[in-house]
């Protein structure tokens, strides 16, 4: 049995740490709403798609667009790498400041995005017959990184 305390809902308090919410941060050039803008808009090299979500109206819509755009090669080899850049964006830079110090008060608990939808590569789903998280944790994973190399 562990004593981990886990923040398990990127909501509330803790929206800042989803990628839904709205902070404006610059990302190779451009700027962009939300992270959710920014990592649909890296699926694709065609400036105008990149554009037209880059300027959705919200970060679902972003969503939405992306999963319509021809991917770049080898997306799901670097898609990983791509969002860790994003987070560093949205985290690291002048702009991202407040967010920083929100993340590292954060410490120590355990981040885990926590979702109903069945995402299991960047989020986790709790099992209610085993009462466990099952799932990657990417998103939580790459959050947790960014908190130690700035703490």
């Amino acid at each position: 049995m562990t004593n981990e305390k886990i923040i398990s809902s990127f909501s509330g308090d803790y929206a800042f740490l989803s990628n839904l919410y709205l902070w404006k941060f610059n990302y190779k050039g451009d700027w962009y709403p939300s992270a959710e803008h920014a990592y649909q808009a890296a699926k694709t090299f065609d400036p105008k798609l990149k554009w037209q979500i880059r300027v959705a109206a919200t970060p679902k819509i972003a969503k939405q667009l992306g999963k319509t755009v021809p991917l770049i090669p080898m997306w799901d080899e670097i898609n990983v790498g791509i969002m860790f850049e994003i987070l560093l964006c949205k985290f690291i830079t002048i702009t991202g400041s407040k967010l920083t110090e929100k993340l590292i008060d954060t410490y120590p608990n355990k981040l885990i995005e926590g979702n109903t939808w069945g995402d299991t590569y960047w989020g986790m789903v709790y099992n209610e017959n085993t009462k466990k998280w099952v799932g990657q944790n990417k998103l939580g994973r790459l959050l947790m990184l960014i908190r130690e190399m700035r703490r």
